[in-house]
């Protein structure tokens, strides 16, 4: 099997794409999601549970928890929300979980590739701390996938 992104586009195109068309969730690609996020126009999530979040996100990311409660404060008036999780799938099952909590009420879509896209475009990762860092969590299946430049742990 190959490494690297185009790994990461074979396993999303074979695995995860249909969730996108059977849970009706609209797919946003990196460039677009990261302009987005860096205007003020979107807020981001990652999905991810917290030994990967307390190792890495997006700079600027959010834990959904944290979203939800600005959603309800009516804080992201105007937003979109961007779930993002390694590669799409979670954060594609994130949205439509949680439909009940933000249908009708914030337009929202799900990072095409996540955190792993994100790292082949030179997107910054914090770490905990606002740091920024080039340590990434990862999962089995998709280890291999980050680019070289970048630490996976917990694979």
């Amino acid at each position: 099997m190959t490494n690297g992104i185009d790994a990461a586009k074979g396993f999303f195109d074979e695995k995860l794409a249909s969730k996108y068309t059977d849970g009706n969730v609209k797919m946003v690609e990196i460039d677009e999601a990261m302009e987005k996020l860096n205007s003020g126009k979107a807020v981001m999530i990652d999905t991810r549970g917290d030994e990967a979040t307390d190792i890495s996100m997006i700079k600027g990311a959010m834990k959904p928890e944290e979203a939800l409660k600005k959603l309800e404060a009516g804080e992201l008036e105007g937003k979109e929300l961007i779930s993002q999780c390694y590669i799409g799938g979670g954060s594609c099952d994130w949205i439509v979980a949680n439909k009940d909590k933000i249908d009708g009420k914030i337009e929202y879509s799900s990072l095409h590739l996540g955190l792993i896209g994100a790292a082949h475009k030179g997107v910054p990762l914090v770490d905990k701390d606002g740091n920024e860092t080039k340590k990434v969590h990862n999962v089995g299946p998709l280890k291999g996938m980050f680019p070289e430049s970048h630490e996976e742990v917990g694979v």
